[in-house]
């Protein structure tokens, strides 16, 4: 402690000097024991001492993001079948109904299933004729009861072989009652279509994933953005967020926490976070940049100055005046930081005096024992 406050001193002299004070004696070192540094009182103006308060007031995170499909609100259409698009009906922009077609696509696979429910049904309908000549002849007693229920394990047959032929058309798209060789890609939801991949003419596959279309439901996106681990408890599902993109600076969009994220990002650290927000009219577009600020129920929290909180290596730690003109050094775990101050979750109590400035050279001094 001696010397770094000697040296301090001695440079104050240095400036006096300059400024027309001629000599001034330099104190003696301070007193550094094992449990802390004790000053003596002209030592005290190269550090400053403030009082530990406490507040209510709620953090505020701010971060960056961006806009994206709320994908509950969102389809992505690709095809279960293989053929050839014959028909493009929407286009990007357009506003679409539940069920109403996009596409129109000619396919051998639709057209083997209608074949096979073509073929199945007749085969379903000459079982149920055999079944009722097999009861009327037995009736009369020109028949047997052995050929009544083979009509009988016959029509079950043909019914299912009917009832499996109907499950894949419906599964390719078509319809069971008409059955046709195409298959009419229709949107399931309601919304506006944002993409468009389909091309008049164009094949298409069963196996690529590719949507050809993508309709969304813009009144509802989200928000998605990734916030730090050691802010994340300062975030609350249902918390209130405030969004701001380029280009409506001046406007500010308001949503809410949808989902934290139960998982770290080993590498940044960071926690995904998702918040849901409404587009009624329209203005906020998926992929947009977004600027948000997550405001975390106000609670009781002890706060100090930034410069009261130091870090070497893996440590936190303030210094407390523990009594007067005597600092030990304090471990502390902080929280988030507002408008130059930060939340100290443990470690310093209110009302107890830590040293808000210069904590440095009692750092130092604490160091060179060592």
């Amino acid at each position: 402690m001696g010397r770094v406050f000697q040296t301090a001193f001695a440079c104050l002299a240095l400036l006096g000097a300059a400024a027309g004070c001629s000599k001034h004696a330099q104190p003696p070192p301070a007193i550094v024991a094992d449990e802390g540094v004790q000053l003596r009182a002209e030592q005290l103006r190269y550090i400053t001492v403030g009082v530990v308060e406490s507040d209510t007031q709620g953090a505020v995170i701010r971060t960056t993001g961006h806009v994206a499909y709320d994908e509950d609100h969102v389809a992505r259409l690709a095809v279960p079948v293989s053929g050839r698009i014959a028909k493009v009906q929407a286009r990007p922009g357009d506003e679409v109904k539940v069920g109403q077609t996009l596409a129109v696509i000619h396919s051998p696979d639709v057209a083997a299933a209608a074949a096979s429910l073509a073929q199945d049904r007749a085969q379903r309908i000459q079982s149920e004729q055999a079944l009722a000549r097999s009861q009327r002849l037995l009736a009369s007693g020109a028949g047997s009861e052995r050929e009544l229920q083979e009509a009988r394990v016959n029509l079950v047959q043909a019914k299912a072989a009917e009832d499996k032929d109907v499950a894949t058309l419906r599964v390719l798209g078509g319809g069971s009652a008409d059955p046709s060789p195409v298959y009419n890609l229709r949107s399931p939801i309601a919304g506006t279509v944002t993409e468009r991949h389909a091309t008049l003419g164009g094949g298409v596959r069963s196996d690529d994933p590719t949507p050809l279309f993508v309709v969304g439901d813009l009144s509802h996106l989200w928000v998605q953005v990734d916030i730090f681990e050691q802010d994340i408890a300062l975030v609350q599902k249902g918390a209130r967020v405030e969004v701001t993109v380029p280009s409506y600076p001046d406007r500010v969009f308001v949503g809410a926490v949808a989902q934290i994220g139960d998982t770290v990002d080993p590498t940044t650290r960071t926690i995904h976070v998702r918040i849901s927000m409404s587009n009624e009219d329209r203005l906020l577009k998926p992929e947009m940049f977004a600027r948000v600020t997550v405001a975390s129920p106000g609670r009781r929290a002890v706060r100090v100055p930034v410069g009261a909180v130091l870090t070497k290596a893996d440590k936190t730690y303030a210094f407390v005046e523990d009594t007067p003109q005597h600092f030990v050094p304090r471990t502390v775990v902080v929280g988030a930081r507002q408008d130059g101050s930060l939340q100290v979750l443990s470690g310093l109590k209110e009302g107890e005096r830590v040293v808000t400035h210069g904590g440095l050279l009692l750092d130092a001094e604490m160091t060179q024992r060592l």
